[in-house]
């Protein structure tokens, strides 16, 4: 895709890296580049944390704006992308977070552009006795490789002119490629105008291109006037206010760490110009809830106070729900009893299976609560390991043995998936939007009631 295309805070960068000249300037200009591109990257997941985790988002934007180097934030990355994983990434950032964290089999586009470059920059370094341990699996990897250089070629690390004459052309030519080929680079941004809330800027390429609307239930809502458009079509995404845009100068501000409790300002810096400025942030002060403190189950809230239906749904955020299931697709479930005799009855195909209790109490039939989800390459032998798990008293996962032998009626419910990577987003979205209890990694647990079309002769 063009540089047209890519949010314009990158998108300026890009331009400014484009026009250096060579050596020491190019290699710093590069170097600043793979800051913004970093902050710009956490800056959206950490939106996506929002989404799910209120607190935890928070508590690393509040280390952020406190940050003292670019470690910090190259540490928040790794930590959203754990985050996320547990929480079930929302869809529109699934490609963004499979592009940082697939190994270098499954995505060797990026790696084996970016890597050839780094490499060179690697063997460099060595030589004047500066040991990196990079091994280029991944896109974090190089993330940390280039916190490395950074660390090396600045202040104290600072080398000799021939050094950035040598190897300005190998870090320029690797953050560009980095940027340009990262999917969450290419995410359309909005800024809101503050005289007219419903009214927005689009934010691509290095100049902003026209104005659109927000949709209306946005108009007055987020401490930030930077929203980004997830492409699968769900509501605009509120940024946490590290990256700002100053529509009056036309400039991309980038949180520079700083804060100070006493005036509650922030310091920004413009990757374009190198100009800083200090903004009002208040809403930084106050410390994270400690996480012993927070509160993920109606289980876990004290029984010495009250807690009325409002708080409880704004506590858990009960949107989630509705919009995680709205992004599932239908799909063609059947369901067997766990029983010898249904063992032959499962295909030996890929897909994406949910164990289910019909416990028809009270003569409810439409009373199923579903208790695992999860993925196989071949239905058939999953449903056999189930059947195995059961009879077995020792091995096995705990809370899917306790689902398997207190539970009446458990069901092998299935849909056949053919791509591995949709059967990943499927059961992702399924988990998230159902919350089955033995699936170990969800922090909120209930169970649902749902219709599925038990199969004839069981």
């Amino acid at each position: 895709m063009p540089d047209s295309d890519v949010s314009t805070p990158l998108s300026k960068i890009l331009t400014r890296l484009d026009l250096s000249r060579s050596g020491r300037d190019q290699f710093d200009t590069a170097s600043l580049a793979f800051e913004a591109f970093l902050k710009y990257a956490v800056t959206l997941l950490l939106a996506g944390l929002r989404q799910f985790d209120g607190d935890s988002a928070y508590e690393l934007e509040y280390r952020l704006v406190r940050a003292q180097s670019l470690g910090d934030w190259s540490r928040a990355l790794r930590e959203c992308l754990s985050y996320l994983d547990s929480h079930q990434t929302p869809q529109w950032l699934f490609e963004l977070q499979k592009w940082f964290t697939k190994k270098s089999r499954d995505s060797p586009g990026t790696l084996s552009a970016v890597a050839g470059p780094c490499i060179k920059l690697q063997e460099r370094l060595r030589r004047d006795g500066d040991e990196s341990e990079a091994a280029f699996n991944n896109i974090l990897d190089v993330v940390d490789f280039f916190v490395f250089v950074r660390n090396k070629t600045r202040g104290h690390g600072a080398k000799a002119e021939p050094f950035y004459e040598e190897q300005a052309d190998n870090l320029a030519n690797a953050v560009a490629d980095l940027i340009r080929r990262c999917p969450g680079c290419y995410l359309t941004l909005g800024f809101r105008i503050t005289s007219r809330f419903s009214e927005c800027l689009w934010l691509n390429g290095p100049v902003p291109r026209g104005r659109g609307k927000l949709p209306p239930d946005l108009e007055a809502q987020e401490e930030t006037a930077l929203f980004v458009f997830p492409i699968d079509g769900t509501p605009p995404r509120g940024l946490p206010p590290l990256i700002t845009y100053d529509m009056s100068e036309d400039r991309a501000m980038f949180a520079n760490g700083g804060y100070s409790v006493a005036t509650c300002k922030l310091e920004f810096i413009d990757y374009q110009s190198g100009r800083t400025a200090r903004s009002l942030m208040p809403h930084y002060a106050s410390e994270p809830v400690p996480r012993a403190r927070r509160v993920k189950d109606v289980r876990d809230f004290p029984t010495d106070i009250e807690i009325s239906g409002k708080q409880f749904l704004q506590h858990h955020d009960h949107r989630l729900f509705n919009e995680a299931a709205k992004a599932l697709p239908d799909a063609d479930w059947r369901a067997f009893e766990l029983t010898e005799a249904n063992a032959a009855r499962i295909p030996d195909v890929g897909g994406v299976y949910c164990l289910t209790s019909h416990p028809k109490i009270a003569g409810l039939k439409q009373h199923v609560v579903l208790g695992y989800v999860g993925k196989a390459s071949s239905l058939q032998r999953r449903f056999s390991d189930y059947l195995r798990e059961r009879r077995e008293e020792q091995g096995g996962r705990e809370l899917v043995k306790v689902f398997l032998a207190n539970f009446p009626s458990v069901h092998f419910t299935y849909t056949t998936v053919e791509s591995s990577d949709d059967q990943t987003n499927l059961e992702k979205w399924l988990i998230k939007a159902c919350d089955p209890p033995a699936n170990t990694n969800l922090r909120i647990r209930r169970p649902i009631n749902s219709n599925i079309r038990e199969s004839e002769g069981e």
